[in-house]
């Protein structure tokens, strides 16, 4: 049987990490001061310096600043975010959400959704319904739906969008050009769409 680890193990380790990353980020920093000196000694114009060596001037002044303080043992700044997301569900939520799920094991999340505001009460939107199934298929909870799609569908591209190109009505033949709008409207429950078409030439509805 493997024993686990010890903490101060698991420290040293991430020391050592730390420390192998911070020297090659020194040594990576030192190499691009240099030959951006070097160059600038030997008389180089600066838009040159700046196209052979791929970074601007603003870039050499705060890699310069940069190895000044990895010189002087300054750790740079994290560049994690200050205000990390955290979970806004609670356990029996994320429970109820889990026995839905596994009782319908195609329902994604806007039907779970639905079924947890009409029958639970629960007012959870489909994005975190989204990222609670996430978490459980993380910890082999749940399964991918066998209704989903496998194989990500990308968007075809055709070439460029083509530019209007502008017709003068007199030349046009009656019913060669019909401009078609949509109105959308709401009320008891029950969704109205009305649709009015304009025919250029006649400009008649």
């Amino acid at each position: 049987m493997r024993s686990k680890p010890h903490k101060k193990d698991c420290k040293s380790k991430e020391d050592a990490s730390t420390e192998k990353k911070l020297a090659e980020l020194l040594e990576q920093t030192e190499k691009l001061v240099n030959d951006w000196e070097t160059l600038k000694k030997q008389g180089v114009d600066v838009k040159i310096l700046q196209k052979t060596l791929g970074f601007s001037r603003a870039t050499y002044y705060r890699k310069r600043k940069l190895l000044q303080d990895l010189r002087d043992g300054i750790e740079p700044p994290s560049k994690s975010p200050k205000h990390v997301r955290v979970a806004c569900w609670t356990v029996p939520q994320e429970n109820l959400v889990l026995k839905i799920r596994q009782e319908n094991p195609t329902y994604g999340k806007e039907k779970i959704a639905i079924i947890l505001r009409r029958d639970h009460g629960e007012k959870l939107s489909e994005s975190s319904v989204g990222r609670i199934l996430k978490a459980l298929k993380e910890r082999s909870l749940v399964k991918i739906s066998p209704s989903a799609s496998r194989v990500k569908r990308h968007r075809e591209f055709n070439g460029h969008a083509q530019l209007w190109t502008f017709k003068r009505y007199e030349n046009m033949v009656l019913g060669e050009r019909v401009q078609i709008d949509h109105m959308s409207a709401e009320k008891n429950g029950l969704q109205i769409k009305q649709f009015s078409a304009w025919e250029r030439k006649s400009r008649h509805l």
